[in-house]
Order: C-alpha cells, then sequence, then structure tokens
C-alpha cells in the first residue's frame, strides 16, 4: 500500500512529544511494520489545527488528486486538524478518492465501520481542547495587554524574548520611514505598493518567517512565490497609531500644546464622536485591546443588533390614517401627505419618539420592535440629527480628498497675494504637506483653502 506522511505542529503542542521529527519517526516505524510503501511526506510547522488553509495539506491533496497514495499516516487524528467539522469533510473528501486516515498511536482507520464512532469522539475531544486551550491563550493575552505588554510588537519593531524589551528592527524601520516619506510626497498607496515591490522592500510576512527561521505561508505569496506589498498592507501601515499617535497633527499643525480632544466642545467633527455613540465607536478596539470584559462586550452586539433591526423596520412606511393623524397631532404637526409616511421621517420630527411610533405600528404589518432603552435613545438621536450627521459625513470626504491633494515643498505661501496675511504667516511656520494639513490650521480660511486650490490648478496646467 502506497502512504504518505503528514505531520503538523503548532505552538500550543507538546513540543517535545509532537515535534515534526518524533511525529516522523513514529509514522516510518509504523510503515516498516506493515509494509508499506512511503511515496512522501508533508508537514505544517507553527500552524494551529484548527486552520485547514496549510502548504502541507495543499501538498497533500496534490498527490491525492493524482491518485498517487492509498493512505496517509499521522501520529494522532489531532494532527489532521483539531476543528471537528472540517477534519470530518476533509477525511469525506479523502475516501472518496479511495485514501484512508490511519492513525499510528490510535489505532483507528478510517476504513473500519468500526471506528467510525471512535473517530467522532476524537473528533469532539479535539475539538473542545482546541476551543479551551484558545480561551485560555486569549485570557493570558488580555491580562498581559491590561498589565501594559506589548505581546506582538507593529513592523519595524521586535521583542527581546529574554528581556521582554521592545527593539528597533532596522531594516524594517527603513521601509516604514519610507512608506511615510513617499505619503507626504503625495504617492498613493497603490503607487507605495509598487515602489516597494521595485525596491525589493521585504514584506512583514517574509521579515517574520526570515526570524523565526520558517517558510512563509503561501497565502503571502504571489502564483510564482515572490512577496508583494499591496495596497492594502501599505494602508494598514499608514493608519497604525503605533506609528502615528493621536496627537502628532494637534502638536504640529494646530499648535496646541495639550491634548485638546479630550474636550468634545473643541472636538472636529463632534456629531459624529457624540458622547451617546462612544460605546458603538470604542469597545471594539476595547475589546481588541483587552480593556472590556466579554459581557460587556456582548451587551454591545445586542444593543447594535437592537439598533440594526429598528433602522430597518423604520425604513417602511406607514397609510394615512385617523391614528397616524392623532399621533402628530399630540406633538403639533401636521399629517403626511395623501401617499402615507415613512416612519423614519415621521421620527425625525420635533417631539415624535420611537414610543409613540411603536404604538401607533402595534398590530400592523410595519410594527416597530421593542427596544431597550439605550437602543431607543440611539435611534432617536440618529434619527433627529440625521441631516447634521450627513452633512458631517459630507464633511469628512471632503477633508479626506482634500488630504490626498499633496503641496510642494518649494510654494512660496509670501508671494500669493490671494492669501491673508494671518494664512501666510502660518502656512509658512506649519509648512503644510498636503491641502487637508492646510485646512486644519488654526488662523487658515475657506476662502485660504481656496487660492491654494486655484495656485495647485495652474501649476498641473503649466506641467
Amino acid at each position: 500500500m502506497r502512504v504518505w506522511f503528514y505531520a503538523r505542529l503548532s505552538n500550543d503542542d507538546d513540543q517535545e512529544m509532537n515535534s515534526l521529527l518524533n511525529q516522523r519517526e513514529i509514522c516510518q516505524v509504523f510503515a516498516e511494520q506493515h509494509g508499506y510503501i512511503v511515496v512522501g511526506q508533508s508537514f505544517d510547522d507553527n500552524v494551529s489545527g484548527m486552520k485547514f488553509n496549510r502548504r502541507g495539506l495543499d501538498e497533500l491533496t496534490a498527490v491525492v488528486d493524482a491518485d498517487k497514495i492509498d493512505a496517509v499516516i499521522v501520529k494522532d487524528l489531532s494532527r489532521l486538524g483539531r476543528h471537528r467539522t472540517q477534519t470530518a469533510l476533509f477525511i469525506d473528501y479523502l475516501r472518496e478518492h479511495q485514501v484512508r486516515v490511519i492513525s499510528a498511536t490510535e489505532g483507528v482507520d478510517t476504513f473500519r465501520d468500526e471506528d467510525d464512532l471512535i473517530i467522532s469522539v476524537r473528533g469532539l475531544m479535539n475539538d473542545y481542547y482546541a476551543k479551551d486551550i484558545g480561551k485560555k491563550i486569549r485570557a493570558g493575552y488580555r491580562q498581559k495587554q491590561k498589565d501594559g505588554i506589548v505581546i506582538t510588537p507593529p513592523f519595524g519593531y521586535w521583542k527581546d524574548k529574554n528581556t521582554g524589551q521592545i527593539r528597533i528592527d532596522a531594516e524594517a524601520a527603513v521601509t516604514v520611514q519610507l512608506i511615510y516619506s513617499l505619503y507626504l510626497q503625495g504617492c498613493g498607496q497603490k503607487e507605495i505598493a509598487r515602489r516597494l515591490n521595485a525596491a525589493g522592500r521585504k514584506t512583514p510576512a517574509q521579515l517574520r518567517a526570515e526570524r523565526c527561521g520558517r517558510e512563509v505561508r503561501h497565502t503571502h505569496k504571489t502564483r510564482d512565490g515572490q512577496f508583494l506589498w499591496t495596497y492594502t498592507s501599505v494602508k494598514n501601515i499608514l493608519e497604525k497609531e503605533a506609528y502615528t499617535g493621536v496627537l502628532v497633527d494637534d502638536l504640529a499643525t494646530k499648535g496646541t500644546p495639550e491634548p485638546y480632544r479630550m474636550m468634545t466642545s473643541r472636538c472636529e467633527y463632534r456629531l459624529l464622536l457624540r458622547q451617546d455613540n462612544a460605546d458603538l465607536r470604542l469597545t471594539e478596539r476595547a475589546r481588541r485591546t483587552g480593556l472590556i470584559s466579554p459581557e460587556r462586550y456582548d451587551r454591545l452586539q445586542r444593543k447594535r443588533e437592537a439598533v440594526a433591526a429598528a433602522m430597518r423596520a423604520l425604513d417602511a412606511s406607514v397609510p394615512p390614517s385617523a391614528a397616524l393623524t392623532e399621533c402628530l397631532a399630540a406633538i403639533g404637526s401636521c399629517p403626511p401627505a395623501a401617499g402615507g409616511a415613512r416612519l423614519f421621517d415621521l421620527l425625525k420630527r420635533p417631539g415624535m419618539t420611537y414610543t409613540a411610533l411603536l404604538s401607533l405600528t402595534a398590530g400592523t404589518p410595519q410594527a416597530l420592535p421593542a427596544l431597550p432603552d439605550e437602543a431607543r435613545e440611539q435611534v432617536e438621536v440618529l434619527a433627529h440629527y440625521d441631516g447634521y450627521i450627513q452633512k458631517q459625513r459630507e464633511e469628512v470626504a471632503r477633508a479626506r480628498r482634500l488630504e490626498e491633494l499633496a503641496l510642494p515643498d518649494g510654494l512660496d505661501y509670501a508671494a500669493m497675494h490671494g492669501l491673508r496675511l494671518e494664512a501666510r504667516q502660518k502656512l509658512a511656520a506649519v509648512r503644510p504637506h498636503s491641502v487637508g494639513q492646510a485646512a486644519r490650521i488654526s488662523g487658515v480660511s475657506p476662502a485660504d483653502i481656496s487660492v491654494l486650490l486655484i495656485e495647485l490648478k495652474r501649476r498641473e496646467a503649466r506641467a
């Protein structure tokens, strides 16, 4: 019988008992005892059994599809996988190709009907073990984060395992500096990725693999085995607060020495950064850093789902009726046009409440769902301030477009007679890299920004 060895090792495994070398030796002895012909072998190092996107399994699948083997030998079934459903599906795939799985230490053969129960029980145990280990690892991570311990430093840094200190990775640091330098020169994220690839700068996945002494997973490679920077990888670095901080722009652009963002009344886009939606904006980030309990996060999810359900229901329209007229009269509002009215538009009216609409629609096809108080208040705010919120979202979109317009380094602001004197002085002092940054400078008005945009168009026409 033609057999193939498969081995897998993950971080949470017993490194000695389940070492790749030990697994291979067990499979080799088993094959020799039974007189099997060993066709080949594959392995996955440092890969969780809950994931089935593995290089070693891909190699195994290739030989199965080519009809080159009759059986797969593993040390135990957990090596094949710990995800109960995915493991069962993979075993079924092998059965369809007349390939059995033999566990050398458990004496299990997937072609024996009497072993089906054992395989099912083992699958449940492996699945439970993986999930239990995952919970313990996540709990450990959360506690370390609460203690201020960096678990995985961002690209450009490395962690000394002996001292726990975070140090600069000289090679990666040059790449990060190059990304920000190109961005400040006006290069887009796709252009930055293209230049990094042309310069042969190593990707984060490539450097991590080299530091750990293992091969990079195929998911980080192209078809020809190359490593490529992408739009997404560049974007992640440009947006990471580990590099940018949160007050850099305030200090450099606005000249504000104190952390003024703590004062909501002075914060940009304060209609979006409201107190009532702070949990929706920040809880997810707090969960990632281990600052909140699972119970609090579950509470947020319930609120988010309740708000979403209510917003969907408010999109329905109600026909004219005596009850609707009476409801509107109670808040001093006129009845809608003959065609009826959208519930969300009704809720936008001054004095209207979600509770009133809930009573109005009770027992009708347009019935609204009952909401807890915090979700109800959130829905009412979204409705009452809808117009203002939409306008501010447009302002954010405009600001982002302005951020993409780079300002040449050599601009002579003193020579731009259309600029006010204060704007000339402020722009010359800050030397903004983009029109967006210029717009955030205190003392630079929208009229001054229009002058800058006209100047850029003139330069573009001359070029």
